[in-house]
This record gives structure tokens, sequence and C-alpha cells, in this order.
């Protein structure tokens, strides 16, 4: 492989879910972002995204990534999805993560947070640049993410947001959201 990036410590599960996000650290290359929901930085089972910039080769450990998106809390599993997408079309893409266990709006009602690029450092996603929160217990809301291209057509990218466990069709009917992109 031209990169390998292991995980930091046992048990992280790094690599659970992976994107190319586009050029999020704003040097003109796209870049990668790789959850890893068992990492404990934010608490136990807490979860990370690590972005690794797109000049990456070799063989790295993940905490020499470009950035760390550390989960609020607990079991929240921050990196179960990850995706990029120029949001705010101003050329440098934005970080969306989901944390489908995450409890504030419910239990396990999950949450995404978007973080603006260039993204350097560690940062907290409990002070991400924007948050969507689940409302209802077992919602899972960012349990799947995908970069949507501009389906509104308004210029700008677009996200697809999953909750397997929405029940607003019916118990766990789920549900997909389309999020403009300027809609944060």
């Amino acid at each position: 492989a031209d990169l390998v990036a292991q995980g930091v410590t046992a048990g992280d599960k790094a690599g659970w879910s992976l994107a190319a996000v586009g050029d999020a650290t704003g040097d003109g290359r796209d870049d990668l972002l790789i959850g890893a929901v068992g990492a404990a930085t934010g608490g136990t089972g807490a979860g990370s995204a690590y972005l690794v910039a797109g000049t990456a080769s070799g063989v790295i450990d993940l905490d020499q990534a470009t950035a760390v998106l550390v989960g609020e809390g607990a079991d929240d599993q921050a990196g179960r999805a990850v995706a990029g997408a120029d949001l705010d079309g101003d050329g440098i893409h934005e970080l969306v993560v989901g944390a489908y266990s995450e409890d504030s709006g419910a239990p396990n009602a999950g949450a995404v947070y978007l973080v603006q690029g260039p993204a350097t450092g560690s940062i907290d996603l409990g002070q991400a640049d924007g948050v969507l929160r689940g409302d209802a217990t077992g919602q899972l809301l960012g349990g799947a993410l995908r970069a949507a291209g501009d389906l509104t057509g308004d210029g700008v990218d677009d996200l697809l947001i999953g909750a397997a466990g929405d029940d607003s069709g019916g118990t766990d009917a789920g549900l997909g959201l389309l999020l403009a992109g300027e809609g944060w």
C-alpha cells in the first residue's frame, strides 16, 4: 500500500469508517478522514476521527495525523461515520463526524459534528463549529454520512445523514436526511 495509517492504541478500531474528504488542510491536495470508534481520548469509547494529509505516505501512526477530532463523552462512538465536503463554498472542505451513540438529545439519539477547514491539531467535538443532535431515544443520528455534491443547486455541496433507529415511520423505520450545505 502507498499509505498505512495505524491506530494509536489497542481497541481504537481505527478504520471503522473512511472518507476522501477533499482539501481540508488548505494545501491544494485532497485529504483522508479515518474514524476510530473505540478511541478513548474523550472517555472510554468516545471515539475520534483522524485527518491525514494527502501528502502522507508510507507507514504512519494516527497520533501523527494533521488533526484529531475527539468525541465529546464516553461511549459516543464518534467516527462511526465520517465525511467531508465544501459546505460553505470557500474552497476548503469541512469535516463531518457522526457519533450515533451520543446522548445529549436523548439516550443514543446521536449527533453529527461539523468542523470548518482548514483543520489542524486536537479538536474537541464539543467545541465543533456546528452540531446537529438527535432528539429521540435510539434514533442513531449520524450512523451514516455521505457527501452528496450539489443536489440543491445552490452552488455548495450538500450532505446526506442517516438515522437508522428513527421511529417517525414506525419502530426503527429509520430515515435519511439531506442537509443543504448552507443549512448549518
